[in-house]
């Protein structure tokens, strides 16, 4: 099963701008977030997930006080 992105929502509550980078051990992609900010991204055409099972991670660039982070996903096989 890949687990496909479709939507990815990043809110960054601190006073730094930050860098964030999503990957899956293969590919990776990477976000700006500035500071008090929500930003969020939607695939037509959904991230594909490159390897079965394999878990998707996300890097700050910059140590910030709070991030959060939501994603929605589709199950393909």
């Amino acid at each position: 099963v890949f687990n496909d992105i479709c939507t990815l929502i990043f809110t960054n509550s601190s006073a730094t701008t930050t860098l964030l980078t999503l990957g899956d051990g293969t590919m990776s992609v990477v976000f700006e977030v500035p500071p008090t900010d929500t930003r969020g991204v939607t695939y037509n055409v959904y991230l594909p997930e490159t390897s079965s099972a394999t878990a998707w991670t996300l890097t700050c660039g910059t140590s910030i006080s709070s991030l959060y982070a939501h994603a929605v996903f589709v199950k393909n096989k």
